[in-house]
């Protein structure tokens, strides 16, 4: 195999050692490194990348199992989380995998540390035949998928060919290895008709297998976009979003009109453009239609695709002033400041009223450009929302959002989600709307290992309980004003391998005789108590559920689970890049029915809503209207989820590698349908479809990703292994194990225990067989 040099203490010393030079901060460390053998000399690296000043990535490869693999290659390429590495051939042979991000300029790079090893085993067979049974089908105007059978395990990848109608062949890409389906092959003409075929390939030295079979495609005529939104911004601006149907277009044309003008041309953008954004100079308050086209060039001449879907936007009034703030300089004044959105105003209007009446007055002006304003002549101890309004001359003002203010008191001020795991170091600090007002803050019923401290208003420390904890908070401010507020802290593990809860003890078989041994009691996942697996169209995903720290909603969960009332049910809405939803209607033939409820349960808010974690879907303004839609995030989503509409309750999260059927769902084309359900009209929106793109016009149900099946399962699996086949062997049956005695003598049985995310942990115990 070939292995370089390992990285060592002096190239640390060599970088620091140069004349002027200044080292470069080493990166963040990646994370969640997986390993995919794709043949006997290909695997696929995935991992997440954490840094964002990397420059490339520094791969370790050994032969066998170790500690310290040496490096292999360096990847000169940052912000990717995928990598084909290609070895030479190692049939059967086990591998140790590490990967660390750097920076700094050639031998003088900083490293990050590294992933923890990632071991992994080559495909035991050696073979390099041609490809068979390739498909090709048109994605669009310019792109054609192939799809076909691998039957090689040793390629370095492989070659695409194609042709026009009897012309000669060229190659036309390269596939990695173990590529085999969904491979888009691009740049080809619009409305034209190719033969293709490929074959495998190996380098040094450069070898080819024998050809595919051929096949024919057709691409499309020149696409237009379509899906055209004209949305107005501020000061009068209009910003446009659209849908690229094409591959092939060297940009796009933008047309507006007004009234009862003709359109024309206001500008163009570059290819693969997909918005723009706060296109101004147009008139306030003021009706615009838009329309778009793609254009590219052939013999230097403009060719030209049809217009898109024309659409309309009322300009808005001025921008609104944002990020408005008081502070209270005394009991009867107040300074507010205020980020100016505007480029055309002419002033700024001042409001203010007492909270909990109706109507604002004018509190004073300020000039153009100005972002601060002082109040004064307020009601000592009396609370106050203040709003500032961007205006010309004429017109209404645009205003900001309210800010409420307590001149002379205050109140405590919880957000609503705030990570904290079990035996884990925990920070929080309680907000405060006046902390210049505080005079003191009471907190009651801290977990175990969690404190306050006053001083800097944090709770800190590092708990031992888990499950969901309610602290109550009870501030007094100037005037013996008080304001009291619970903190839920819901407690889960971090992933984790399986403990050793208890030993085996050895045992005595005779020959011919099968002994069980339970594995009960003998190993315990830390974080995880309960768990589903749901069974779709599209693949398979585990969910761990957090039972202890969102009781209410993971029995509603398991309450649809038990009774069934996901299966037939399919993933109805899947937003780019924000998250995957179901649970919410089921379909048989061209039937869509809703999916029975049970009543609907109490918010369980306080876990984030990060990349990977499913939680409940509810009604906009209930926060506990929660009853069977429920969705996983495939992005980080907490600014979004943790506060809005009381936040939304995460109960659990993706194992393994779930997230990989998750995200594939999520990248499937998709489109808004309206359907019947149960005698009414129903628009579903975003709905994911099994197909090329685009999405069909009609919803095709035979298209959906529907859901099987939801079970509960368990949140371990066993493998065994006896040391010695000819005295014992040995198979899991359920939970036990079960050893059957062959001949006289004594061996070792090790029983491995694999988590959902597949993490593993072992003991071994002795057997000795009686003579007969």
């Amino acid at each position: 195999m070939c292995i370089s040099y390992r990285r060592t203490f002096l190239t640390l010393v060599l970088a620091m050692a140069g004349m002027g030079s200044v080292l470069a901060k080493a990166p963040a460390a990646p994370s969640n490194l997986r390993v995919t053998p794709l043949g006997v000399n290909s695997f696929l690296l995935e991992w997440k990348d954490n840094s964002k000043n990397e420059l490339g990535w520094e791969v370790l490869v050994s032969k066998g199992k170790t500690k310290h693999p040496g490096r292999f290659q360096l990847i000169p390429s940052p912000n990717i989380s995928s990598y084909v590495v290609i070895t030479t051939a190692v049939p059967g042979s086990t591998l140790s995998f590490q990967l660390a991000a750097y920076n700094g300029t050639a031998g003088a790079e900083v490293f990050s540390k590294m992933t923890s090893v990632v071991t992994t085993k080559a495909f035991p067979k050696t073979t390099f035949g041609a490809p068979s049974g390739l498909v090709a089908r048109p994605l669009d105007d310019g792109r054609i998928r192939l799809a076909w059978k691998d039957n090689s395990t040793s390629e370095h990848g492989y070659q695409i060919e194609a042709r026009k109608a009897l012309g000669a062949w060229a190659p036309v890409g390269v596939a990695n290895p173990g590529v085999k389906f969904s491979m888009n092959v691009v740049d080809f003409e619009p409305g034209t008709t190719y033969s293709l075929r490929l074959k495998a390939f190996k380098t040094y030295p450069l070898v080819f297998s024998g050809y595919s079979n051929i096949v024919t495609a057709s691409t499309l005529t020149f696409r237009a976009p379509d899906t055209l939104v004209a949305s107005p911004g501020a000061d009068g601006s209009v910003s446009l979003k659209w849908k690229d149907r094409s591959s092939i277009e060297a940009g796009f044309e933008i047309e507006m009109k007004s009234g009862t003008t003709d359109f024309a041309k206001i500008g163009e953008v570059g290819s693969n453009s997909t918005s723009t954004s706060s296109i101004k100079g147009f008139a306030l308050n003021t009706d615009y239609q838009f329309r778009v086209r793609g254009v590219r060039f052939v013999n230097l001449l403009k060719v030209f695709s049809d217009y898109s879907n024309p659409s309309t936007a009322k300009t808005s009034f001025l921008g609104n002033p944002s990020g408005l703030a008081a502070t209270v300089l005394g009991n009867t004044s107040a300074k507010l400041t205020w980020t100016d959105n505007s480029e055309r105003e002419i002033y700024f209007v001042v409001q203010q009223r007492r909270t909990g009446t109706v109507e604002y007055t004018n509190a004073g002006s300020v000039g153009e450009n100005v972002k601060e304003y002082t109040a004064t002549g307020l009601v000592p101890g009396a609370h106050y929302d203040f709003r500032v309004g961007a205006s010309e001359l004429s017109g209404t003002p645009s205003y900001s959002p309210s800010v409420s203010l307590a001149t002379t008191g205050g109140a405590l001020d919880i957000d609503g989600a705030h990570p904290i795991y079990w035996n884990s170091s925990f920070v929080y600090q309680i907000g405060v709307t006046n902390p210049g007002a505080l005079q003191a803050i009471e907190v009651t019923g801290l977990p175990s290992g969690l404190s306050y401290q006053p001083a800097t208003r944090t709770i800190s420390g590092t708990t031992t309980e888990e499950g969901v904890k309610f602290v109550s908070l009870k501030g007094t401010f100037l005037n013996s004003v008080e304001s009291t507020a619970n903190l839920v802290l819901r407690i889960i593990r971090p992933p984790a391998p399986p403990l050793i809860s208890g030993s085996f003890a050895n045992v005595n078989v005779s020959p011919g005789v099968i002994t069980f041994v339970p594995t009960a009691g003998k190993f315990a996942d830390p974080d995880a108590a309960d768990a589903c697996r749901l069974t779709t169209s599209l693949g398979n995903f585990d969910i761990i559920l957090y039972s202890l720290a969102t009781p209410a909603t993971v029995a509603n969960f398991l309450n649809y689970t038990n009774a069934g009332r996901y299966d037939g049910s399919f993933f109805h809405r899947s937003p780019d890049n924000f998250v995957v939803q179901g649970g919410g209607y089921v379909n048989s033939g061209s039937t869509f029915t809703e999916v029975p409820k049970f009543a609907s349960i109490l918010n369980e808010p306080g876990i984030p809503n990060t990349d990977g974690t499913v939680a409940m879907a509810k009604s906009s303004g209930n926060p506990n209207s929660a009853t069977s839609e429920f969705f996983v995030s495939v992005a980080d989503n907490t600014s979004v989820l943790d506060q809005q509409n009381g936040g939304f309750t995460v109960f659990g999260r993706v194992a393994g590698t779930g997230m990989n059927v998750v995200n594939a769902i999520n990248a499937l084309p998709r489109k808004d349908y309206t359907v019947t359900v149960g005698g009414s009209s129903r628009t579903l929106e975003d709905v994911p479809m099994n197909v090329a793109a685009p999405a069909p016009i009609a919803i095709d149900p035979t298209k959906l990703v529907k859901v099987t099946s939801v079970a509960a399962i368990p949140v371990l699996r066993y493998e065994v292994l006896s040391a010695d086949a000819t005295i014992a062997t040995v198979v899991v049956n359920g939970v036990n194990v079960n050893i059957t005695g062959v001949a006289a003598g004594t061996t070792t049985i090790t029983v491995r225990a694999i988590d959902l995310d597949n993490q593993m942990t072992s003991q071994m115990f002795k057997v000795t067989v009686g003579a007969p």
